[in-house]
C-alpha cells in the first residue's frame, strides 16, 4: 500500500538585522538620532528592549549617550538579530575665556585685547574678532576704545562669544 499523503511544512524566514546610521549628538542637539536604512515594510522595532512599535517616520530621536541595540520583528513574531550602535555624550560646549586687556591712551588706537584660558569646550580652539573669520589668533592689537565681540570655537564646532570693552 502506498502512502502519497503530503505535508506543506511552513518555515516564516528571520527578519534581516536592522541597518542603522547614527547621528551624533552636537552643540545645537545634546542626543543622538538612530535611523534605520535597511527595509521597514512590515516590520516593527525595539530600541533597547522597549517595546516594540513602527518604525517612527523622524527615526529613534533623543537617544542618549552610549550603547544601544535594535531589533526588528516581523508579521509572524520572528525577530531579527541585533544592531549595535553606539552614540557619544553630548559635547561640553566652551562657556567662557579669560581676556586681558590693555586700554587705549587718550582716543589713540593702541589698546590691545589678549585672550587667554578657554573655560569648557574640547580644543584645538580657534578664535573669531568681531565677525570674523576663526583662527589661532589670540592678540589683537591697535585698537580704538569700544566694544568688541570675541568667539571661541572648539574642535566640535560648538562656539561661544562674549563682549569685551576696550577703554
Amino acid at each position: 500500500c502506498a502512502n502519497n499523503a503530503s505535508q506543506t511544512i511552513v518555515i516564516n524566514a528571520l527578519p534581516a538585522t536592522p541597518v542603522l546610521a547614527v547621528t551624533q549628538p552636537t552643540c545645537s542637539i545634546a542626543t543622538g538620532i538612530l535611523n534605520i536604512t535597511s527595509t521597514i515594510i512590515d516590520l516593527t522595532f525595539s530600541l533597547d528592549k522597549a517595546p516594540f512599535i513602527s518604525y517612527p517616520l523622524t527615526g529613534f530621536t533623543g537617544v542618549g549617550g552610549g550603547n544601544h541595540v535594535v531589533v526588528a520583528k516581523n508579521l509572524q513574531g520572528c525577530q531579527s538579530a541585533t544592531a549595535n550602535a553606539f552614540v557619544n555624550a553630548a559635547p561640553n560646549p566652551p562657556t567662557a575665556f579669560a581676556t586681558i586687556v590693555t586700554n587705549a591712551a587718550c582716543g589713540s588706537k593702541n589698546g590691545t585685547i589678549k585672550l587667554g584660558l578657554v573655560t569648557g569646550g574640547t580644543p584645538p580652539f580657534a578664535y573669531a574678532f568681531d565677525g570674523g573669520q576663526f583662527s589661532s589668533a589670540v592678540d589683537y592689537l591697535n585698537l580704538a576704545a569700544g566694544a568688541y565681540t570675541l568667539a571661541v570655537k572648539d574642535a566640535n564646532a560648538c562656539t561661544f562669544s562674549q563682549s569685551v570693552i576696550v577703554d
